[in-house]
């Protein structure tokens, strides 16, 4: 099986920032570790976030975006992105 790039993201519990990281694989083992950065939230991005996910602890729609959720989730895809 050949090589792939694989990018990994993840904006972790902490709530500080994303992280992201780049590999390459064979799909069962990694090949080669390459670079990783980091994108750290300000505090009003942190302050949102901490407030969406505790409005999403008490959602039983999984569809629903109230209380900042929807505008917490555009950020951590912009960020990401």
């Amino acid at each position: 099986m050949s090589s792939v790039l694989a990018i990994g993201l993840m904006s972790g519990t902490s709530q500080d920032g994303g992280d992201v990281a780049l590999i390459e694989t064979d799909g069962e083992i990694i090949t080669r570790f390459g670079p990783t950065a980091y994108r750290s939230y300000a505090k009003p991005e942190r302050d949102l976030l901490r407030r969406a996910a505790a409005a999403a602890a008490n959602l039983s729609d999984r569809a629903a975006r109230p209380d900042g959720i929807a505008e917490a989730e555009k950020l951590v895809t912009v960020a990401h992105a």
